[in-house]
């Protein structure tokens, strides 16, 4: 069965309570591969209570007239102050403004109006996709955009012994044109369409919860922070007991809560972030990404149906949030389970995909005009003045020298693994 997904799971507003939807949904693919630095936004002027849209040049010469009354506004601030109609007029509010949102890095015209980010930012993105392609993080897999070196495609994979277990949770995430010295925007777009809320800190609009994010209390960002230590918080969240993430929640407030919580979870993540997400005929996520997530599958399907043979019984029982007493629908493990075969039918019938191997350089458009001085990700790194072919032999003859055995390296993945796990603050909420 073929699912049509927009890729837009989330809502097109903010949303305070993640209990409120918003049945508009744009699409993300048409979103995530926009223009690197400025989307098709545009200034709107009303005149007679009826919106016109200004071509580029007329809006040039607007912003300069009105820059030359207010030297100190910036472009994103004017737009915030152009005047919205009244309810009860039939001049429509300015697209910028409803589509606006503090957190959604699809949605982020301040970032747009803002210009191109400047070398500081293009050296940091560079470094931190490069740390990582170097150092692969257990469980995570990003891609890069093709078109915008800003814009990454991360997946987490649900780590073990946890609800979140083979699950697939795409993430896109965002640097702005004062990166490092503000946080990216994050958002989670597994979110079945905006209506599964997988953790108090993952909202079903696709707001990630993290204060170094700038969405939650706590901690704030620090300019020593990086994309891995982004993926890192984020994948702490995804815990062996996740009721408790939840403000006020540090009890179970009902014996039985957490695990219920949990069979809920366990059961929309083999649901939405697996059937649905390998399912779907037009996926938000870039084909490596769908590649890595086919040959994962393959390693994950005995887990997945020792699930749904466990829980089969409970077929047609209601789902309902422990935590927020929602209904989630009901139950339909034996239906998952047929899917289940399937899909693994259909993705052996096409060949045993091999999982992608991380590039040794992030694809981008950027060309070195784009890129200003940065050139090249090896001169933000120890040596600036090496070429990029001796600095790749002096690394590869560090790993040779340095590299552990296997044994130790066993080790000092597992010490990594216990340090990045834990509840972190995902309790903050």
């Amino acid at each position: 069965m073929e699912l049509e997904c927009s890729g837009a799971d989330a809502e097109t507003s903010p949303v305070v309570s993640p209990q409120h939807s918003n049945p508009n949904v744009t699409s993300a693919q048409s979103l995530v591969h926009s223009p690197p630095y400025m989307s098709s936004l545009a200034l709107y002027t009303s005149t007679n209570s009826t919106p016109t849209m200004m071509s580029p040049t007329q809006s040039s010469a607007s912003s300069s007239q009105s820059n030359s009354q207010s030297p100190t506004t910036d472009p994103f601030t004017q737009l915030l102050s152009t005047s919205v109609p009244a309810s009860n007029s039939t001049a429509a509010v300015p697209p910028e403004l409803s589509i606006y949102n503090p957190f959604d890095p699809l949605r982020s015209p301040d970032w747009d109006l803002a210009g191109p980010p400047g070398i500081l930012c293009t050296h940091r993105v560079k470094k931190d996709l490069k740390s990582i392609f170097h150092d692969p993080l257990p469980g995570i897999f990003i891609v890069p955009d093709e078109e915008n070196l800003y814009t990454v495609h991360c997946l987490i994979i649900g780590p073990f012994d946890t609800p979140y277990e083979g699950g697939f949770f795409h993430f896109v995430v965002r640097f702005g044109p004062q990166y490092p010295l503000h946080p990216p925007r994050v958002r989670l777009m597994t979110t079945g369409h905006g209506k599964v809320r997988f953790n108090p800190n993952l909202y079903k609009n696709g707001k990630v919860c993290l204060s170094i994010l700038g969405t939650w209390s706590g901690p704030a960002w620090s300019p020593a922070s990086n994309l891995s230590s982004v993926l890192l918080s984020v994948q702490s969240l995804m815990n062996e007991h996740p009721y408790h993430n939840e403000p006020g929640f540090d009890k179970e407030r009902k014996p039985g809560a957490s695990k219920t919580y949990n069979t809920i979870i366990e059961h929309e993540t083999i649901r939405v972030s697996v059937l649905e997400q390998l399912n779907c005929s037009r996926p938000a996520a870039p084909e490596e990404m769908m590649k890595f997530m086919k040959a994962s599958f393959l390693e994950y399907y005995d887990h997945y149906v020792d699930i749904c043979k466990t829980n089969v019984h409970k077929d047609g029982a209601v789902m309902e949030d422990p935590i927020s007493k929602e209904v989630r629908g009901k139950f339909q493990y034996g239906t998952m389970l047929e899917q289940l075969e399937k899909l693994k039918e259909t993705i052996t019938a096409c060949g045993i995909p091999s999982i992608p191997n991380f590039p040794t350089t992030p694809k981008s458009g950027m060309s070195e005009a784009e890129d200003g001085d940065a050139s090249s990700i090896s001169s933000c790194d120890g040596n600036p003045g090496a070429s990029d072919e001796e600095e790749e032999e002096e690394e590869v003859g560090a790993e040779e020298e340095e590299q552990p055995a296997i044994g130790e390296q066993e080790v000092v993945n597992v010490e990594n693994e216990n340090t990045t796990t834990g509840r972190g603050e995902s309790a903050e909420e």
